[in-house]
């Protein structure tokens, strides 16, 4: 059954709650929610609520959407930046993503271990390897290139944009890897063309380390 939306004033946090209960096919249900907190103001006012519109209409595929709600809101966090970011890079649009990047690099905006991935994503997505230097050196500098997230987003960067020693060696000097790390190596060293390497590395991951990429990339 759906969720219905009050015609009593609602608090943002529980227009949230029926936010994160709707799936995208009730895209309608949540423009009716939305149209109720911008009548209130909540919707353009409350950062909470601003966020979790920006995520609903990403995840619904409607990236611009997401859009009129972040130029909308009055109070824009760093999180709403990330939002967004992750709405364009989610939605094949990574050069407005890193749009917003250099956007949050002027404004001196802090980037943490969940932006970092996504601008990461939207580097490789637009082959913009410059950038993506940009991205890890921030890493480096906030002290989040060690995490573990972080750095398999570079990795996979740095493979899917051809510079393979770059990615060999932030994922040799990884203190922990995942499926991503394991997976976007070897996925480089099969688009360059060095198969053999990318076979050595996908029996390392899975006989030596048991990873199991198989599901991520098949050579």
């Amino acid at each position: 059954m759906l969720p219905t939306i009050p015609e009593i004033p609602l608090h943002p946090r529980a227009a949230c709650t029926l936010l994160r209960s709707l799936s995208p096919s009730h895209l309608r249900q949540a423009q009716q929610l939305h149209a109720h907190t911008t009548i209130s103001g909540d919707s353009l006012r409350h950062p909470l609520l601003v966020n979790h519109l920006i995520s609903f209409y990403s995840r619904s595929g409607y990236p611009f959407l997401s859009s009129l709600v972040f130029s909308s809101a009055l109070t824009k966090t760093h999180i709403s930046y990330t939002s967004l970011a992750s709405a364009f890079a989610s939605n094949g649009l990574p050069h407005l993503s890193l749009s917003l990047f250099r956007t949050i690099h002027s404004l001196r905006l802090p980037l943490d271990d969940r932006a970092l991935p996504i601008f990461a994503k939207a580097c490789a997505s637009a082959a913009d390897a410059r950038l993506g230097r940009c991205v890890h050196s921030l890493a480096c500098r906030t002290g989040f290139s060690s995490n573990v997230f972080v750095g398999s987003s570079l990795v996979d960067m740095y493979a899917k944009s051809g510079h393979l020693f770059d990615a060999r060696r932030l994922f040799d000097e990884m203190p922990v890897r995942n499926v991503v790390s394991w997976g976007g190596l070897i996925h480089g060293y099969s688009l360059s063309g060095e198969t053999e390497m990318g076979l050595r590395l996908f029996r390392e991951a899975v006989r030596d380390r048991g990873v199991d990429v198989r599901g991520r990339y098949v050579a």
